[in-house]
């Protein structure tokens, strides 16, 4: 879950753990079986091993739940905070501190909400399966209380920093993976680091009225532990509702970010079907943005919107394929739907945003690519084509054979539990572990680089000077640059056009800097990547000139050949 929303990831093992509490909510004693040390380290160990429980496994919920308070101990920082540790024992309510029940719920609310959020998953999860376990019916098979419960967890969550690094006090001689640190004690006798915890006065001077004081001052700080704790688990609806107002909206988010990913290639696929109201409403509206011909009949709109045979949706489609707006914006083809074939309804959508999104960049496109001449290409065709490298670029034309799913464990905010959600990814899976994953936060994140790419295609293409049989190459420079521009781990496109704005500033520096400017100083590492397909753009600037001047002086030679002419003429 980390790998596809960082603010709701749980670690494999506890989730892991927490799947399988669920399903064995009802075994008895559970949180109240000890175990031996040495059984719990080696079972830890083969979980490190395998990266979680493996399904030939057989464990039983009581190692389950060793696992999971060996974790919880195991945390540098506990859950709740050492920073906190103070102002959450006063929510239990102190003799003379003159707080009612309703404050001290208010400031746990407070003190919870305020914990950074890399802690509030777990302890969200924790504390709802708590919840769930302490329901009458389950509560009555396990033998589960409120209060046992958080006399086990509270000197796990309530506890100050480590200290020491955990694989110091590790046996090399049993220990396989020496990640994490053993106490060959109980858990609850961990609240008392001492030596000898068994003594009430511990320490060579015993019966010392400093030493008596700490027992007692340590004694209230664990019964005003285990009061708090309580009180979070019987108030973890109130205390956790805007938090998981917060996840199920992030749930709600990924999921719609996953859809979308995973459908892409199928509206790909899709053709265009006039009689589909959506596909003509499409149409219509790239119709509205095109170029307007002069000599166009100013009622032209009526018509198309006028009832026929052959109207769909008040459409009348017949007209609109026969406007002359194609023509004259750059369709090449007498059938305009032909400039779509291969690119899917997909096509259409990306050219639909483009010309809405830049207006005045799209209709400067159409105007120089309806001018006949050798120097204009296609203006749908070029769109298909951009939209494919993008789909390739971003892996997201193919789906691999093998897909992985992905569960949701969705709280709703009253407190219930609605079924999970389970995901069956496939082009998600894979673009999760590229660098461009977060740009797809943006739902319209696909349609901006379909735009991004087609305007760097156009600029290279007149930049480059290049004819319709040199637009491969062009094309190529294109997938380049958007490639490297992508592997920069941007978290928007809008950041992707900044770099390309930074690096062609320091490319243009370079060329035109004065004599004796050392490139080098403004060679950035991004300039590094990308440079060669700016200077292909120099290089072919260079490239048309010098082709002029040769014109030139191919057309100046014939006068000089007359004045002299050649020995062999005589």
């Amino acid at each position: 879950m980390a790998r596809f929303e960082t603010a709701l990831g749980l670690p494999d093992v506890v989730e892991a753990c927490f799947c399988y509490l669920y399903e064995h909510v009802d075994s008895p004693g559970l949180f109240q079986a000890h175990l031996q040390a040495d059984h719990v380290i080696e079972l830890r160990d083969t979980i490190e091993e395998l990266g979680g429980f493996h399904r030939k496994m057989a464990v039983d919920p009581h190692e389950v739940v060793a696992i999971l308070l060996q974790y919880l101990w195991e945390l540098p920082d506990p859950l709740l905070t050492e920073e906190r540790l103070d102002r959450f024992l006063v929510c239990a309510g102190r003799p003379g501190s003159g707080m009612t029940d309703d404050e001290c719920e208010a400031l746990l609310v407070v003190l919870i909400n305020d914990l950074p959020w890399y802690c509030k998953p777990l302890l969200e999860r924790l504390c709802h399966w708590v919840s769930v376990a302490l329901q009458p019916h389950h509560a009555e098979k396990n033998g589960l209380t409120v209060y046992s419960i958080a006399n086990c967890l509270a000197p796990l969550l309530l506890r100050g920093r480590h200290g020491e690094r955990f694989h110091e006090f590790e046996d090399a001689s049993y220990r396989k993976y020496p990640v994490g640190y053993q106490h060959r004690t109980s858990v609850r006798s961990r609240l008392m680091p001492d030596e000898d915890y068994l003594s009430t006065f511990p320490g060579n001077s015993l019966g010392l009225p400093s030493d008596a004081r700490d027992v007692r001052h340590k004694t209230r700080d664990a019964e005003e532990a285990v009061q708090v704790i309580a009180m979070l688990f019987r108030k973890q609806e109130l205390v956790f509702d805007n938090f998981r107002a917060e996840l199920c909206s992030r749930r709600s988010k990924l999921r719609e970010k996953v859809r979308h990913l995973e459908t892409l290639r199928f509206r790909m696929e899709e053709p265009l079907d006039m009689t589909n109201e959506t596909h003509v409403a499409l149409l219509k509206r790239l119709w509205d943005a095109l170029l307007v011909p002069e000599e166009s009949m100013v009622d032209e709109g009526d018509s198309v919107l006028s009832a026929s045979s052959s109207s769909v949706g008040g459409i009348d489609v017949s007209a609109m394929l026969a406007s002359p707006r194609w023509k004259c914006s750059g369709f090449h083809t007498d059938n305009p739907l032909g400039g779509f074939r291969g690119g899917g309804v997909l096509a259409l959508e990306c050219l639909v945003f483009f010309v809405e999104e830049y207006p005045e960049k799209a209709h400067a496109m159409m105007e120089r690519n309806a001018i006949a001449g050798g120097s204009r290409y296609p203006f749908p065709v070029a769109n298909i084509n951009v939209m494919r490298m993008m789909m390739h670029l971003l892996m997201l034309d193919e789906a691999p054979d093998v897909c992985t799913k992905l569960v949701l464990h969705s709280v709703e905010t009253n407190g219930d539990t609605s079924p999970a959600v389970v995901m069956k990814l496939r082009v998600a899976e894979r673009v999760s572990r590229t660098p461009f994953w977060r740009v797809f936060d943006d739902s319209k994140a696909f349609f901006k680089l379909h735009s991004m790419a087609f305007m760097l295609l156009d600029l290279h293409w007149v930049h480059s000077g290049a004819t319709q049989m040199g637009f491969q190459p062009v094309l190529d420079a294109t997938r380049r640059q958007m490639g490297w521009l992508l592997e920069q781990a941007p978290i928007s496109v809008e950041e992707m056009w900044t770099t390309w704005m930074k690096v062609r500033e320091l490319d243009a520096t370079k060329f035109t800097g004065p004599t004796g400017f050392d490139s080098s100083s403004v060679t950035s590492a991004t300039s590094c990547s990308t440079s060669s397909a700016l200077e292909n753009e120099q290089v072919a600037l260079q490239m048309a000139r010098n082709a002029a001047a040769k014109l030139e002086n191919s057309t100046e030679q014939p006068q000089n050949d007359a004045a002299h002419p050649t020995p062999a003429a005589g």
